[in-house]
């Protein structure tokens, strides 16, 4: 271990990070402190935190996404949370009917390709917003053929896979460069 973190509490830490004078000293500080991979998880972490946090405020929206932002930002961190939190394809997120969702042991009826299903769990976080969600949920009145639906449009239609990208583009464009 270096000389950086000799010590442990914050006040070394804060020490060490103000100390550093070159390039060379801020790589082996980081060396130090965590692995290469470690940092690059924790970039994708802060990356999705920050996501979930534009979803949640809608801060650098202008006046006419903020418009809607207000009428769906719900759906839309429900609809993030559960595709970050269980990895599922968008196609089977647009897909997921209200009874594939079951609380009770923390899952989804997921429809693969080929037809399969498969449960795929969830945390506690994808739980929260799931129920926030659905509760707005129960007041809506979908269109004729979409009562079954979990996500809905704006026009009370189940989401497509085009609009699910469109929103992900629209909040991820916010917070990072999109290539």
């Amino acid at each position: 271990m270096s000389k950086f973190l000799d010590k442990q509490s914050s006040d070394a830490l804060y020490r060490a990070i103000v100390s550093i004078q070159n390039e060379e000293e801020c790589r082996k500080f980081l060396e130090d402190l965590c692995t290469v991979s470690e940092l690059k998880a924790m970039a994708q972490r802060i990356d999705v935190a920050m996501l979930l946090d534009e979803v949640e405020n809608g801060g650098s929206l202008t006046e006419k996404q903020k418009t809607f932002h207000n009428k769906t930002k719900i759906r839309d961190l429900a609809l993030l949370t559960l595709l970050l939190g269980t990895g599922i394809r968008v196609s089977e997120c647009v897909g997921l009917d209200i009874s594939d969702v079951d609380f009770r042991n923390g899952g989804i009826q997921i429809h693969r390709k080929g037809g399969k299903e498969v449960t795929v769990y969830f945390g506690v976080e994808v739980e929260d917003a799931l129920k926030d969600y659905l509760e707005e949920r129960t007041q809506m009145e979908p269109a004729e053929g979409h009562d079954n639906a979990l996500f809905l449009s704006l026009q009370m239609k189940r989401m497509s896979v085009r609009s699910v990208e469109n929103l992900v583009k629209k909040y991820a464009s916010r917070v990072t460069t999109l290539k």
